[in-house]
């Protein structure tokens, strides 16, 4: 998945207010900015990609139940992890 099309599904999840995002096996090799316009997920995948951080803008999913990060190339959890407090 290009750039292009990777901001032009997070343009449509925002615009529809998608509260699932399936990003898995898509070859991202990192998490866009973007992605913090998102604030209606509950559930989003990243998984089986080639991810090697985590933005500080996934602080802003605040509704997030559900965060899939396996089976990529993270090497750290940051803090930014601890603000998603409905994790389970």
């Amino acid at each position: 998945m290009n750039d292009a099309e990777l901001l032009a599904i997070i343009a449509q999840a925002e615009r529809e207010g998608w509260q699932t995002l399936n990003l898995s096996e898509k070859k991202l090799k990192t998490i866009p900015e973007m992605i913090r316009k998102l604030t209606n997920l509950k559930i989003l995948d990243l998984s089986h990609n080639q991810i090697t951080a985590i933005p500080d803008a996934i602080t802003q999913l605040s509704n997030l139940t559900w965060l899939d990060l396996g089976y990529n190339q993270i090497t750290a959890i940051t803090d930014a992890i601890k603000s998603l407090t409905k994790l389970q």
